[in-house]
């Protein structure tokens, strides 16, 4: 009896460390944004930085609930770089491409993984644009 409830306290213990790791040592807590130049793809202008929770959560959730595209990627260049930085101080780069359209979707890429893309539903595609383009 005393084997299984030292088990049981070692997993609680484990599974306890795992969801605070995942949720207050490796979370988003700062994301900058910069608009491309069409005509020089190494020019970027500074966007805005995010540091809301609220606004990080949604940038986050857009970019979870990507679906990858298939194939070989033409696209046209991005239209904005999106550096992402976490408590444990590792920055994530993407290049997005989002436009202010109405009900249209988005597309990310990660710049150390150019030749796979990830397309945002229209859904977290307009919380995005109200985010990064609306927001203030």
């Amino acid at each position: 009896m005393k084997k299984i409830i030292i088990l049981f306290s070692i997993a609680v213990f484990l599974i306890g460390f795992i969801v605070i790791y995942k949720y207050y040592y490796n979370k988003v807590v700062k994301i900058n944004v910069y608009e491309i130049s069409k005509y020089n793809q190494s020019q970027k202008t500074y966007l805005t930085s995010l540091t809301n929770p609220k606004s990080i959560d949604i940038v986050v959730e857009s970019i979870k609930h990507g679906k990858k595209i298939n194939g070989t990627l033409d696209v046209l260049p991005a239209n904005y770089i999106v550096e992402l930085y976490y408590t444990t101080n590792r920055r994530e780069t993407i290049y997005l491409w989002l436009t202010k359209e109405y009900n249209t979707s988005s597309m990310y890429m990660y710049v150390n993984k150019t030749s796979t893309g990830y397309t945002i539903p229209k859904q977290y595609t307009s919380k995005l644009q109200q985010v990064l383009f609306y927001t203030k």
